[in-house]
């Protein structure tokens, strides 16, 4: 993206009623007086005020934006998914005085969370961690070679695959420079291999770690099928933020 293209970055509530894809139903109408904010489905009272906008290559993406400090978290998420998945952890992280955006991804998963970034470092983060879940994993890792300021601290990849159309995540692991967290479950069958090699090509990195739990859930439902697999999430988070 050009830098008159970053100049133009927006972080706007939307103006039109949206569907649950964040796509505007509006047409070319005029905004009404009360400003309509994406719910996303899942967003109620207080939240809608962290329903935010912005541009990616041209293209509006939306996203919660939430919590105030230092350590900003991009979270991203899985296929067939949407920013819902992350709202709990969203809030959770918030509480925990982290600056935290989760982004609704409309496809440019690593130029979304390069923006994202850049967004956060806006709103006042000096340095940001990101952590996707599954193809949000492998944009993760791809984009955080990417990214110079603000500075990555730590990337979080949730059985994210290796290659993912077009991104490379293993090849993206060799040059990491920075902590980096991968998770999967033990039989989510080929995702905790593509984590597993990931995890060894990330040779570069001060503190790579890999955590395989038990049974076979897949991305942010890791979380809900084994409650520790948050807390060793966390635990890395702490360390590094």
């Amino acid at each position: 993206m050009t830098s008159s293209a970053l100049s133009a970055l927006l972080v706007l509530p939307l103006a039109a009623a949206c569907t649950h894809d964040g796509k505007s139903e509006g047409g070319g109408e005029k905004p009404s007086a009360s400003v309509t904010r994406d719910d996303f489905g899942c967003l109620s009272g207080d939240q809608l005020d962290g329903s935010v906008e912005f541009e990616v290559g041209g293209f509006p993406v939306g996203g919660y934006l939430t919590g105030k400090g230092a350590t900003g978290v991009v979270l991203s998420h899985m296929a067939n998914s949407d920013v819902c998945s992350w709202v709990p952890q969203a809030d959770e992280l918030a509480g925990e005085g982290y600056r935290v955006l989760a982004v609704q991804s409309i496809g440019d998963e690593v130029a979304e969370i390069t923006e994202s970034a850049r967004l956060l470092a806006d709103k006042g983060a000096t340095r940001v961690i990101l952590m996707g879940a599954s193809k949000g994993g492998t944009a993760s890792v791809v984009a955080a070679p990417k990214i110079a300021e603000p500075p990555v601290a730590a990337v979080i990849n949730l059985s994210g695959p290796s290659i993912y159309q077009g991104m490379d995540a293993e090849a993206a692991a060799a040059h990491l420079t920075v902590p980096v967290l991968y998770v999967a479950a033990k039989q989510d069958s080929g995702f905790a291999e593509d984590v597993t090699a990931q995890d060894k090509k990330s040779r570069k990195s001060p503190d790579a770690r890999l955590d395989l739990a038990d049974g076979n859930a897949h991305g942010t439902d890791l979380f809900g099928a084994d409650p520790k697999v948050w807390e060793v999430v966390k635990a890395f988070m702490a360390k590094h933020r």
